[in-house]
């Protein structure tokens, strides 16, 4: 992933997609989340492959080829110029279907070459048919790339030797670790707390890595025991890394043939990632035996902490360590031992090691990576390009090729009608996505069925709400219909396309709302919700009508925290009911799904981050002299803004200095309230004798005036003190005005985390400690900044209106077909081997009990997206209460997810019919099917159905 956005940071003069696999959920969802600072979420986009396509099972090879059969169709599809695979050797346990394939393809292919380990070494790893057979697939698509990108020199050369590849196609890239691997402070309460929750009781030599036999821990052991006794006695051996009982005994049992004692070697497992971080600042040497690498990413970790670190004289690892009085012979563990030795007595050496970890592990960066990767696949592309014929056979990638190319595959001729019927659903899915997924990104209407439009929110208004509403659709490609409250005071005339026909408040029942609906026969409406806008329930009714006439509703939530009781006594959870019913819940932040899964609101939530308006900043009569230290700010004048602390902030930032200037762009709001907010702030600049330095403009004024004036300044500053709002709309403005932003730490601004300078709390001192760090910043400034300019671009680009437009026109466009394309079921046979069983016996075609007490059945470890579920057990039973002695469980790995499910009795030749509900994507998903001793039951089919909808 660290490779991925390095790319996307360094790749701006590119158009960058990421394509994933919609069978496997969770992982969907995390990557969205990882990477929604950087790329549109319009172009984070899935392809429908078909479950089970593992090649642990070998019945499954059909469902493998046919998967990347139905993948290399949508990418063809989407015609790409190059298509990057950063980890190709993936599908043997997991449903991932990765595949090159470049006979008649108009796109290069490159992907990353890590290692060739398990093929130089066939007769430890590749054991089983099932693993040598993936394994030597994979290989065989890894050559028909175009481009390979070597982590290392060593994995390039092992390329051009053992696969004999032309030296042209393998590139070093080389590899790199996150930024988070740095020398840290560690107090030394920090440090005997640490070394107590770790059992280290001495100084400590560390090793980590996984428990293979390459990984080379024996010898690392022997070495240890041969260190003298008096510098043996100072330390102790500390190996880090997810192994079991097993393998901690077989190890202990070998340190104790050894010689060494109880102790010396200690074993701390798994380390958490703040662990690692001090363990690695803690050691006093780490050492790598390892026998063969790739790379060998924990060396340059430790080195990065500033750790002296030695390590094998083979493979890829002197690359990484980089100094030749760093390197042991692994196969000899008197070697190992010697350069310990020699590394802990000689300071020279030791601190030549130290200076050198930190020097030369800065050689290495995931931004260097991406630009040789992109520089490769631009040298390829430019060849292509200019040798490439320009008359490409389209037909390659329809739908009848694409099923001739399945049809073909041998093992087609025994597949069962469930799996074909599975392979035609994702055919027409992607057929689907290939022309919506266009039509999107090109700011066109979906391809198929055209909702008819309308908006329920304020408009041309002095609100917020209003002012999001029309940048947000203000992209939309297709008409819609503004269906808004009656107002007086308008900021601009209305729109033909407005329609005024309700009552912010909660005297409106929304009759004349409806109406409106049905008179422009409506299909799709998007709510605007604002606490204070609606009667609750009103608008539940509203909701529920609209679901009992086929329209879909989508609500979007500003906010997902209840008002206080006193000012305002509603709550969310009285709305539960109906948003259950609404297509999709659209919030700003996990937080919110978080607070909307506690009122049962979960399968239909979605996240449509807050956007930003770029617009071009006007001149403003603002005169800034040179010499002048600007401090802005920006939204509405209201109570939790903080802005009188911010006056105060300034007041002792200030000094009394009259070339600091105090800009307030904080508009009047149309309430009471903040005209007297606004003298009183003026008063006070004047009780603090500062009032020559303090400008307030408090008229409601456009974007582009408001930037004119934030363009102006040094800093903007958002010093809010307590808000219920999810994301802040103001800020948005701060980040285009490419000025330092400045804020408060509250969750309102932990969406962008990464592109501001946080006070350390919301007091006054607090706020003018950190805006004299900021001057200091402007004056001098600083390199870490220079990249958060890189970062700062592709978050504006990420969460531009035009983009969220882009989601919305996907989310309302296609989810009536793609709704219809899910009603999909997949049907596993008893007898299918994603399902085992302990007490059963295979009679035909079924799975029977044989007198026995236990599990019957358990399978198929799927992931499944969140959703509702209906789950079909069918077969036959001779015992009429049958129903009575087969329980059902239904589990996975993730415990933090419960799955709650309805049985309904049985009837006919079905057993069992099971709904439930899974409020998170997931993995591993086990169905558990018991049975008593005296009952006769023969299990025919599993089958999981529901209405998915695209993630």
């Amino acid at each position: 992933m660290n490779l991925t956005k390095a790319i996307i940071e360094e790749g701006t003069a590119h158009e960058i997609w990421i394509l994933l696999n919609n069978q496997i959920p969770a992982t969907v969802k995390a990557i969205r989340d990882d990477l929604s600072d950087l790329l549109p979420q319009n172009r984070i986009i899935t392809f429908e492959s078909i479950s089970r396509t593992n090649e642990l099972n070998s019945k499954d090879i059909f469902r493998t080829k046919s998967g990347e059969l139905c993948r290399q169709a949508f990418i063809s599809a989407l015609k790409p110029d190059f298509v990057l695979i950063t980890s190709l050797f993936e599908g043997l346990g997991d449903d991932s279907v990765l595949s090159v394939e470049n006979e008649g393809n108009p796109h290069n292919t490159a992907v990353i070459l890590y290692d060739l380990i398990p093929l130089v070494q066939k007769d430890k790893y590749l054991v089983s048919d099932e693993t040598k057979n993936h394994y030597m697939r994979k290989l065989e698509n890894l050559c028909k790339a175009e481009v390979l990108l070597a982590i290392s020199e060593f994995s390039r050369d092992e390329g051009l030797e053992v696969l004999g590849l032309q030296p042209e196609r393998v590139i070093n890239i080389s590899s790199a670790i996150g930024d988070e691997f740095k020398p840290i402070d560690i107090s030394p309460a920090e440090k005997s707390a640490f070394l107590s929750k770790m059992n280290i009781k001495k100084k400590f030599l560390m090793y980590i890595g996984s428990f293979d036999q390459r990984k080379n821990h024996r010898a690392l052991i022997e070495a240890f025991s041969l260190l003298p006794k008096e510098i043996r006695s100072q330390y102790e051996l500390v190996i880090a890394g997810n192994g079991w009982p097993a393998i901690y005994k077989e190890l202990e049992d070998y340190a104790s043939s050894c010689g060494l004692s109880t102790g010396e070697v200690n074993f701390v497992g798994h380390i958490a990632d703040q662990d690692l971080l001090s363990l690695y600042n803690l050691c006093d040497l780490f050492v790598f035996p390892s026998l063969f690498e790739g790379f060998g990413l924990p060396i340059l970790e430790a080195m990065s902490c500033g750790k002296p670190a030695i390590g094998s004289n083979s493979t890829s690892i002197p690359e990484v360590v980089g100094h030749p009085d760093a390197l042991f012979d692994p196969t000899s563990p008197a070697s190992i031992a010697a350069k310990i030795k020699e590394v802990l007595t000689s300071q020279e050496l030791y601190d030549l090691l130290c200076s050198h970890a930190l020097k030369h592990s800065k050689r290495f960066s995931w931004n260097k990576s991406a630009i040789k990767a992109i520089a490769a696949m631009e040298a390829k592309h430019a060849q292509t390009v200019s040798g490439r014929s320009l008359a490409i056979d389209d037909s390659i990638f329809d739908r009848a090729n694409l099923i001739k190319k399945i049809s073909d595959i041998p093992e087609s001729k025994t597949a069962p009608e469930s799996c074909l019927a599975e392979i035609s659903s994702a055919i027409a899915v992607n057929e689907y996505l290939a022309k919506a997924y266009t039509a999107v990104d090109n700011s066109q209407e979906m391809p198929f069925g055209k909702e008819k439009v309308g908006i329920i929110t304020t408009w041309n208004t002095k609100c917020g709400i209003a002012t999001y509403s029309k940048y947000l659709m203000r992209d939309y490609p297709s008409s819609y219909t503004v269906l808004a409250p009656y107002a007086d005071a308008l900021t601009e005339d209305d729109e033909d396309f407005v329609s005024r026909c309700w009552e912010v408040g909660e005297k409106d029942n929304f009759s004349k709302l409806e109406q409106c609906i049905e008179e422009k026969n409506l299909t799709a409406i998007l709510i605007q919700f604002n606490y204070g806008f609606f009667n609750f329930n009103d608008l539940s009714n509203l909701i529920k009508k609209l679901a009992s006439k086929d329209i879909l509703c989508f609500v979007e939530l500003h906010s997902t925290i209840d008002p206080p009781p006193h000012i305002l006594d509603k709550k969310l959870s009285d709305l539960s009911g109906a948003f259950k019913l609404c297509a999709a819940v659209l919030v700003h932040s996990e937080n919110d799904v978080s607070r909307l899964a506690k009122i049962g609101i979960a399968q239909n939530v979605q996240i449509l981050q807050h956007g930003v308006n770029r617009p071009k900043p006007l001149e403003v009569k603002y005169d800034k002299a040179e010499d002048e230290f600007v401090v802005a700010s920006y939204g509405f004048f209201l109570p939790h803004k903080g802005l009188f602390e911010l006056i105060k902030a300034f007041a002792l930032f200030s000094k009394g200095d009259i070339k600091k200037k105090l800009l307030l762009v904080n508009a009047e709001y149309p309430a009471p309230i903040s005209r007297e907010l606004i003298d009183e702030g003026k008063r006070l600049a004047a009780e603090l004798k500062i009032q020559d330095q303090v400008t307030f403009i408090s008229d409601f004024l456009s974007d582009e005036e408001s930037l004119g004036y934030l363009s102006k300044s040094d800093v903007v500053v958002y010093p809010y003190q307590e808000t219920g709002e999810s994301a802040s709309g103001a800020i948005r403005l701060g980040l285009a005005s490419k000025k330092l932003v400045l804020v408060t730490p509250l969750n309102i601004f932990r969406d962008i985390d990464d592109l501001v300078i946080k006070a350390k709390s919301t007091s006054i001192e607090d706020i003018a400690a950190a805006l004299t760090n900021v001057e200091n910043i402007v004056k001098t400034g600083d390199a870490t900044l220079k990249k958060s300019i890189i970062r700062r671009q592709l978050w504006l680009d990420s969460h531009d209106y035009k983009n969220l437009s882009k989601q919305i026109n996907f989310l309302i466009g296609s989810f009536r077909e793609i709704n219809e394309f899910y009603g999909i079921k997949l049907t596993f046979d008893a007898i299918d081997k994603s399902f085992r069983s302990v007490v059963g016996t295979r009679i035909g075609n079924t799975v029977a009990t044989d007198g026995r007490e236990g599990v019957l059945l358990f399978g198929p470890y799927i992931g499944l997206a969140s959703n509702s579920y209906n789950l079909k057990i069918t077969g036959n039973c001779s015992d009429t209460n049958s129903a009575d002695v087969m329980d059902v469980f239904l589990k996975h790995t993730d415990g933090s997810h419960s799955i709650e499910y309805i049985s309904v009795p049985r009837s006919g030749s079905t057993l069992k019919e099971i709904n439930f509900s899974i409020d998170k994507p997931i993995i591993n998903f086990e169905i558990q099917i018991i049975t008593g001793g005296q009952i006769n039951i023969a299990l025919d089919k599993i089958v999981i159905s529901a209405n998915r909808r695209i993630s």
